[in-house]
């Protein structure tokens, strides 16, 4: 029952917000989450094109990899992360499954963004899908 309940929580669907109206402005600041692989929760701001990619990889211990697990919602990890024998990221390899299945598994500390935008941009998360994920990440 308890293993039900778990499950129940990662549901991808009930996780992302609306991102049909957000719009980015140059300088803007926008919001990304980090989960470490100890079910840590770290809230960073991102810049609407400078030094996103310098954070990205800060994030994640290296080389990014972007995965969409939603239109409004993308997890970064670190694409080495296997190779690299980090932990597994147990909160991302859930996200992972409710999406693509029991089909791999997430290494390493990972930072969620919002889906992209207009001419590939990547967007900050929207407020609503920021609190489910640190409902799913604090429980």
């Amino acid at each position: 029952m308890q293993e039900r309940r778990r499950q129940a929580r990662f549901d991808i669907r009930k996780i992302v917000g609306n991102t049909s109206t957000m719009t980015m402005t140059k300088g803007q600041k926008m919001l990304a989450i980090e989960v470490t692989t100890e079910g840590e929760l770290k809230e960073v701001q991102l810049n609407d094109g400078e030094g996103q990619l310098e954070i990205l990889q800060t994030a994640v211990g290296g080389l990014v990899q972007a995965v969409d697990l939603s239109e409004g919602l993308t997890l970064w990890c670190n694409e080495e992360g296997k190779m690299l024998n980090f932990d597994v990221n147990r909160i991302a390899t859930k996200m992972w499954e409710e999406v693509f299945g029991q089909t791999d598994v997430i290494m390493g500390n990972v930072i969620f963004t919002g889906g992209t935008g207009e001419e590939g941009k990547t967007l900050g998360l929207d407020e609503a899908t920021a609190n489910k994920i640190r409902a799913l990440v604090l429980g």
